[in-house]
């Protein structure tokens, strides 16, 4: 399924968005230069879901972890990133809980051998088919977080 991973400024701030097409991406060019509130209403306004990547990651191109988009304007939290540190995963996962968002896992796989991969991402109860099938799904609130290769339901 297509989905993409969006960055913002120098801020290293990324999001992860679920549920939109290509075809959306190609037609309004003007999405890559967008300011994140202007971005999100596009998005959500084109039916997408959004998640904050990786929050609290650690990383040279990050020069200060941590959540400076209003969360109102966001539909999620990573909560889970197989490419974190346990305590970055708990800090996202504490300000999702405190502000009502719904929570997400990733792999952030880049190469094909990696072995984070089957350690994180998300489960459902039935096959997801499309785009749009998983943003609903996850606006309905469905799905299991998968962190460790373990799915989480609590």
């Amino acid at each position: 399924l297509f989905g993409i991973e969006h960055r913002f400024g120098d801020g290293g701030k990324e999001v992860l968005v679920y549920g939109i097409l290509p075809e959306t991406l190609a037609l309004h060019p003007e999405i890559e230069t967008m300011e994140i509130e202007a971005f999100c209403h596009f998005m959500h306004q084109n039916g997408a879901y959004i998640s904050m990547a990786h929050p609290y990651r650690k990383a040279s191109y990050i020069p200060q972890p941590g959540v400076s988009v209003d969360p109102s304007l966001l539909d999620a939290m990573e909560v889970y990133n197989a490419g974190n540190r346990d305590d970055e995963n708990f800090r996202a996962l504490y300000y999702a809980c405190r502000h009502g968002l719904g929570m997400t896992s990733g792999g952030d796989v880049h190469d094909a051998k990696s072995e984070q991969i089957g350690q994180a991402g998300m489960l459902f109860s039935h096959r997801i088919t499309s785009e749009q099938a998983l943003a609903q799904a996850l606006f309905a609130g469905e799905g299991l977080i998968l962190s460790n290769g373990t799915p989480c339901d609590d």
